[in-house]
């Protein structure tokens, strides 16, 4: 990672500043006040956890054993692992390209979770995603710094880049997933794409006032700690900047297995102490793709745009 683009984050936990202290290609360690973290894949590892994670895995890549850490660090079945690895080789070591519909359709077949990968399958196609790619390119310039939270396998900023094929500023895409991140770093040019492994349920580690735009498509609803997240939020925009929370579920019977929903008067009432302007608004058209339940949903959704002053 360029020493530029460190200097963008803090530690979630003690909200000190990164430092690298080890680098071998797309593998590093970076230290904090409090703890180490690895850089794995490109990707920036800062999450703790019971089993010390963290920690394992810079003591893989210090002891230069990254295969181990790169299998250590993803997570899922066994067999959903086994396989991310092997794409990873393949396709850096080996230059053998596979297709991430080859990928996810035979992830739907080894997986537990059919379901979640058939998602992901036609994800790209969604109209939300395109809508979602219209509404950043105000942020296409040279300097913008664009924050996805609960990115995903990036499929926002893929179809953003190629609306926008010029965009020569920052895109972060942060999500608690490191093997959904793997997917994205596997199939995304990512000159311009920095994958952040990291709950933001415990901050979200960048300073004060570095980003532009903020998205959340999808993912405000799976959040526990609402109300600290978009504090958190509003720290990190810079001023006049702009946070979508899109496709954000009402709190009904209808939607309580697609997250934490909340109604519109409650989240009104968390922006309000935060951002002095917002609005809400219908950005999405129901679409027949996913059939009689995606209509139920997009009924029940709502999307808001707020601008920090």
């Amino acid at each position: 990672m360029e020493k530029q683009s460190l200097s963008l984050f803090v530690c979630p936990y003690c909200h000190g500043v990164l430092k690298q202290t080890y680098v071998h290609g797309d593998f590093g360690i970076v230290r904090c006040m409090c703890d180490e973290y690895p850089i794995v894949a490109g990707i920036l590892f800062l999450q703790k956890n019971e089993a010390m994670t963290n920690r394992r895995v810079v003591t893989r890549i210090r002891q230069k054993q990254y295969a181990q850490a790169l299998f250590m660090l993803l997570d899922g079945t066994r067999i959903q692992r086994f396989l991310l690895f092997c794409l990873f080789y393949l396709r850096f070591h080996f230059r053998i390209y596979i297709s991430r519909m080859r990928v996810l359709q035979t992830l739907r077949i080894v997986s537990p979770n059919a379901s979640w990968f058939r998602y992901l399958l036609h994800r790209d196609t969604d109209a939300e995603i395109s809508a979602t790619a219209s509404l950043l390119g105000s942020f296409a310039g040279q300097s913008s710094i664009i924050l996805d939270i609960g990115c995903g396998i990036g499929h926002v900023f893929e179809v953003f880049q190629k609306k926008h094929p010029t965009f020569s500023g920052r895109y972060i895409g942060i999500d608690k997933s490191p093997s959904s991140l793997l997917l994205a770093r596997l199939y995304m040019d990512i000159t311009h794409f920095q994958l952040i492994s990291c709950s933001v349920d415990i901050g979200i580690p960048l300073r004060d006032s570095t980003v532009s735009c903020v998205v959340s498509l999808d993912s405000l609803a799976y959040i526990h700690a609402k109300k600290m997240v978009i504090k958190e939020v509003c720290r990190v925009l810079k001023t006049q900047g702009i946070f979508y929370i899109l496709h954000m579920y009402t709190n009904s019977p209808k939607t309580r297995f697609w997250g934490y929903g909340m109604d519109p008067k409650e989240l009104k009432k968390l922006l309000m102490c935060d951002f002095q302007s917002f609005s809400f608004r219908n950005i999405y058209t129901s679409t027949l793709q996913y059939g009689l339940l995606k209509q139920t949903l997009d009924r029940a959704n709502y999307s808001c745009v707020a601008r920090k002053l």
